[in-house]
């Protein structure tokens, strides 16, 4: 897969990332510290050089709308349903621990966990919406979505299989870029 450049901006923390329960594509608000973590991505792409011809799209969720007016500001931005999180089916909305027993929640990863969710997208749906996004991109962009939704991303643009994607970190407060198939994380 040829790409320009790509900037990936997860959501702030919502109150349900602090909770542990599982969004999928519905929503909760943004904390105090998901408002700061935006606001760092804001300060992080004033000091990135972007190129002139960089497009700006962000997941219609709340979480990724309320994130992007913090780090974008009032810059155009296209809002693209193809970015929303995985659908967690049955399990949007509960507990980690109410799905899965013990410190098994703990130990699952979050793409694997979502990939598993009765009646949700799974990762082949996931994986063709993306890819469908990623092959529309004519231009460098800065994408504002989510955690799972953001590995697969970087997993095809690097060329990672799913073992790969469901391995890479998903934190919030950064700006991950992709260029020449590299990748840099860049932190406030």
């Amino acid at each position: 897969m040829k790409l320009r450049s790509l900037y990936l901006l997860r959501h702030g923390q919502t109150v349900w990332n602090l909770e542990g329960r599982l969004q999928g594509q519905l929503d909760s608000e943004l904390t105090d510290l998901g408002r700061h973590q935006a606001q760092s991505q804001a300060t992080i792409l004033n000091l990135l050089s972007l190129p002139p011809d960089v497009g700006y799209h962000v997941s219609p969720l709340g979480r990724t709308r309320h994130t992007a007016k913090l780090a974008l500001g009032d810059v155009p931005a296209t809002f693209d349903a193809r970015l929303m999180e995985i659908g967690a089916g049955d399990w949007e909305g509960r507990l980690r621990w109410e799905i899965l027993p013990g410190s098994e929640a703990d130990e699952k990863l979050p793409f694997d966990m979502f990939a598993d969710a009765p009646s949700g997208e799974g990762l082949i749906g996931l994986e063709a919406r993306i890819r469908a996004f990623l092959s529309d991109l004519d231009a460098p962009a800065v994408i504002v979505s989510h955690g799972v939704a953001i590995s697969m991303m970087r997993g095809l643009a690097l060329g990672l299989d799913r073992q790969g994607m469901a391995a890479l970190g998903n934190t919030q407060g950064v700006v991950i870029e992709i260029t020449d198939g590299k990748e840099f994380i860049h932190e406030a």
